[in-house]
């Protein structure tokens, strides 16, 4: 029977240390618990219809764990601040501070271990009144049935390069008193790439472990 060559051993070797790899990434590793993102532009979508292409919005919060286990569904976070442009745009978004915090639960990642390209995350909870301003206002709650989904990015050495809102999901929006223009709309739409720090402003790195 022939001996295997040194390149077949060295293959078979790195192959078992691939799977061992990613057979044992399991979680989620934070250089810091601590983040804040800001997006410029926040995009507003009612139905297909896009609104709002120069507001900005910002938040800030905090992971519940340095280390997050990656269940779906399982809670790894919150949003404890956040704001919306009223101003200087053709969208009225604000916040309704009593909703805070919002819920972040981890859903699931992309790339091929032990590297990841992209981290997803769940928002609950989160509520803007959100319209045209002098036109009309709605109420848009994110629910665990309709969450904002929020993409981190993962660049080199870890470091989130981006934490992008999916504009694929939708909300249900809900008429506030004197609106009655919301039930034209099906649906409304969050999108817009934001820049993530870590809590003392630096970049924050996010890596399999």
């Amino acid at each position: 029977m022939p001996k295997p060559s040194k390149l077949a051993i060295a293959a078979f070797v790195a192959a078992l240390m691939l799977v061992s790899a990613s057979a044992s990434a399991t979680r989620l590793s934070l250089d810091d618990q601590d983040f804040a993102v800001q997006w410029d532009p926040f995009i507003t979508y009612f139905n297909d219809e896009v609104f709002g292409l120069a507001c900005s919005a910002s938040a800030a919060g905090r992971f519940h764990e340095a280390v997050l286990q990656k269940v779906a569904q399982g809670l790894v976070g919150s949003i404890t601040e956040a704001a919306g442009s009223i101003g200087g745009c053709r969208t009225l978004l604000s916040v309704l501070a009593e909703s805070l915090p919002w819920h972040m639960t981890y859903e699931s990642f992309t790339g091929t271990l032990p590297a990841i390209g992209s981290v997803a995350f769940l928002l609950i909870g989160a509520s803007f009144v959100t319209g045209t301003g002098g036109g009309f206002t709605c109420l848009a709650r994110s629910t665990s049935t309709e969450p904002i989904r929020l993409i981190a990015t993962i660049g080199a050495g870890g470091v989130i390069t981006e934490l992008r809102l999916d504009e694929t999901r939708t909300i249900d929006p809900i008429d506030l008193p004197g609106s009655g223009a919301c039930d034209v709309y099906n649906y409304v739409r969050f999108g817009g790439g934001g820049s993530v720090e870590d809590g003392t402003g630096g970049q924050l790195r996010l890596t399999l472990i």
